[in-house]
């Protein structure tokens, strides 16, 4: 039995103490041998019910959803995130930058996303990075993995309109160009 998990980060003691039996309780519903868990292993429940599945004797298939994953995470919890890491049996890396829905859809295309975040406008989005070049160079080198990832097998394909490849051509002679691929 193949099981996944995705969850909810920075729950309360109590909250916490209820998922993580359980998570415990899900697990032992199945026998060891043919139990493997699917996690992305992030600190909270991803990493808890991975810890489960190895404490019954399943194995775990970790999905990496982006290069910098482990560095968006908590420093206290890339001690365990590295530990989980090394005793999976299988590690899928989606070849994303960011962790994002299409990262996801790359492992799991039959998974419905829902994502929800803050509404942003541009202009305030580059004040808190509080690097113009530095965002646009960003969104180059995104919207180059948007269109190359595919043909290497990464992602899934996404229609990228000509007037955006027009923009991205006119960029990357402007020189936004610090996030690019060497490919």
């Amino acid at each position: 039995m193949r099981l996944g998990i995705t969850g909810h980060r920075g729950l309360p003691i109590e909250v916490e103490r209820r998922v993580r039996a359980a998570l415990v309780d899900v697990v032992k519903a199945f026998a060891p041998v043919d139990l493997v868990g699917a996690s992305c292993i992030a600190d909270g429940p991803d990493a808890w019910f991975a810890q489960a599945v190895l404490d019954h004797g399943g194995r775990v298939e970790v999905i990496v959803p982006a290069e910098e994953y482990r560095a968006g995470l908590p420093e206290w919890h890339h001690e365990t995130y590295d530990e989980l890491l090394r005793r999976a049996s299988e590690v899928h890396h989606t070849g994303f930058t960011e962790s994002n829905s299409q990262a996801v859809r790359k492992v799991w295309p039959e998974v419905e996303v829902i994502c929800a975040s803050a509404s942003l406008e541009f202009d305030d989005y580059v004040k808190t990075i509080g690097d113009e070049k530095l965002v646009v160079d960003q969104l180059v080198g995104d919207l180059q993995r948007v269109i190359e990832y595919p043909k290497l097998g990464f992602a899934i394909e996404q229609d990228v309109p000509e007037d955006v490849h027009a923009a991205y051509r006119s960029l990357l002679e402007d020189g936004f160009d610090s996030r690019l691929l060497h490919l």
